[in-house]
């Protein structure tokens, strides 16, 4: 999830992340469609721990974690409650409009009538404030804003698999290299290359199948060896390894 693109860890290194939620906002702001200058902007207020002013105070719970920047579907929601005094049933009109990712427009003028009326009404907002809040921070969210829920499952996912890399290089290489060796993706050969790269560049060596040592896949004989399966070989079939690995060991080419 983090590691993969070479833009998502240049994004890491510069928001310096130190908790799931910092993980969470990382990866919103690697979504499509995300302006870069927004990017940019959100790295500046976070390493300067500093959130950029905000245009009401009703806007806080909405924003003050993300540094004033709405990068979730939840910040909406948020909005729709504090600002506009809509219920949670309510303000999920929003959250479902920004889904939409602009499919139905007819819907955006609607709903932004209302936001503005309910703000005025029920919570006594300047409308010429409720009007600003919508078209420029509503508006925009329409195009890039991503699920809180989802982009905090991806963090941790992505917080335990950098944690393995880091703390379990080769073990966590070799099943990568193993569910990559299986995989059907048209990437997997490319991929397959680079994870032995990386191997290579821990220092370990990836030995070639072996009739009597290999298994049906990759496999660790130490720190520094990984051992080459011997469903690697072209044309043998997965029925023929169980086969294989009951008659052995084998004392020649003449005896397998």
């Amino acid at each position: 999830q983090l590691g993969t693109s070479k833009g998502t860890i240049e994004l890491c290194k510069k928001v310096k992340p130190k908790n799931i939620l910092d993980l969470a906002m990382i990866n919103a702001l690697t979504r499509p469609g995300f302006p870069p200058e927004v990017r940019d902007d959100f790295i500046a207020a976070k390493n300067a721990n500093q959130a950029i002013n905000v245009i009401h105070p009703s806007l806080e719970r909405a924003l003050g974690p993300t540094f004033g920047f709405a990068l979730f579907e939840e910040c909406l929601m948020y909005m729709a409650q504090d600002v506009a005094g809509w219920s949670k049933l309510e303000s999920d009109r929003l959250r479902k409009f920004v889904k939409d990712k602009g499919k139905n427009p007819e819907k955006g003028p609607i709903l932004r009538k209302e936001f503005i009326e309910s703000a005025v009404a029920k919570k006594n907002l300047n409308e010429k404030v409720a009007i600003q809040i919508w078209d420029k921070i509503i508006a925009n969210l329409a195009g890039y804003s991503f699920n809180k829920s989802h982009s905090c499952f991806y963090a941790f996912l992505g917080y335990q698999t950098a944690y393995l890399k880091a703390n379990f290089p080769v073990e966590f290489l070799t099943v990568n290299l193993n569910f990559e060796s299986n995989s059907n993706s048209p990437k997997a050969k490319d991929n397959v290359a680079q994870i032995k790269q990386e191997l290579r560049a821990l220092g370990v060596t990836i030995l070639p199948p072996d009739l009597n040592r290999s298994e049906m896949s990759y496999t660790i004989v130490d720190d520094k060896t990984i051992l080459t399966g011997l469903n690697s070989l072209k044309f043998i079939g997965k029925d023929a390894v169980p086969e294989i690995v009951s008659k052995r060991p084998f004392s020649s080419f003449v005896d397998f």
